[in-house]
């Protein structure tokens, strides 16, 4: 598919800075963090709770991350 035709798709649709902080931070994040080698460790070899700990540690290292390149 060409640049024009995909403009001509999808180039009326209003992006707003909500729909990206959305985007990021209920898709792209989670999705990140769930790739995490420590976390599937904890997943795979930890119960619910200890694999919980290391899922929300990892997310806000990842958004301090991000927070940090972006500002």
């Amino acid at each position: 598919m060409c640049n024009n035709s995909v403009n001509d798709r999808f180039g009326n649709i209003q992006w707003t800075e909500k729909d990206k902080v959305r985007r990021f931070l209920f898709e792209e994040l989670p999705a990140e963090v769930s790739k995490d080698e420590e976390y599937q460790n904890a997943k795979k070899y930890s119960d619910r709770q200890n694999a919980r700990i290391t899922f929300e540690k990892k997310l806000v290292n990842k958004f301090q991350e991000f927070i940090f390149d972006h500002t």
